[in-house]
């Protein structure tokens, strides 16, 4: 969820983050970050659809849109 200018990973308490990657749509990393925290500022991201994936230590990976 992306709330004030920040990124906002909803987990369960028992799985961590082990790297949060973001795309621009024509695939350029913008951001990646490894061991993140829950919260990820998002200050230099301008106005744009992005792609988001997210891995966590089970071995799990999500990938999502948003919109800033």
């Amino acid at each position: 969820m992306v709330y004030n200018n920040s990124l906002h990973v909803i987990r369960d308490a028992e799985i961590q983050l082990t790297c949060v990657r973001i795309h621009e749509v024509s695939r350029r990393v913008i951001l990646d970050k490894p061991y993140p925290s829950d919260n990820i500022p998002l200050l230099e991201i301008t106005t744009e659809i992005y792609f988001t994936e997210v891995t966590y230590n089970n071995n799990q990976r999500k990938i999502f849109s948003f919109y800033r």
